[in-house]
């Protein structure tokens, strides 16, 4: 079977409905998307990374399994876009870019769809931005 050369994007989180929800997203868009809902499978898939592909791992939490794939992606020569809730000093280091999603509200379940709603709005406008660069 032929080496497939196309560049991926491979979207890590550990929650899986979202990590889908934002590969979806990215295939309307023509990218190759593999979402993870956990860092075993992620950093699998990570061990088959090429400089052309990028990681976009979601790290709420400032994580150290975030940190980890971060640095594996950057050691296969690809590049890493991070998005968080929290400023994590090491996840800076690890990723080329990073986002910061700041969602405040009285109730937590509140915050935490505020919160998705405007990862989706960022990541949709950023994507769709790059896609006609």
């Amino acid at each position: 079977m032929p080496a497939v050369t196309e560049p991926k994007l491979i979207a890590g989180n550990a929650n899986l409905p979202l990590a889908k929800s934002i590969a979806r997203r990215m295939s309307m868009l023509g990218l190759r998307c593999f979402p993870h809902g956990d860092w075993e499978s992620l950093l699998a898939n990570l061990a088959t990374a090429s400089p052309r592909d990028t990681l976009l791992v979601i790290c709420e939490h400032g994580r150290a399994e975030c940190v980890r794939a971060a640095k594996a992606m950057r050691a296969a020569g690809g590049r890493v876009v991070a998005v968080t809730r929290v400023r994590s000093q090491a996840l800076l280091s690890a990723a080329d870019a990073c986002l910061a999603v700041v969602a405040h509200a009285p109730e937590p379940r509140v915050e935490d769809l505020v919160y998705e709603a405007a990862l989706h709005q960022l990541l949709g406008e950023l994507f769709l931005r790059a896609d006609h660069a």
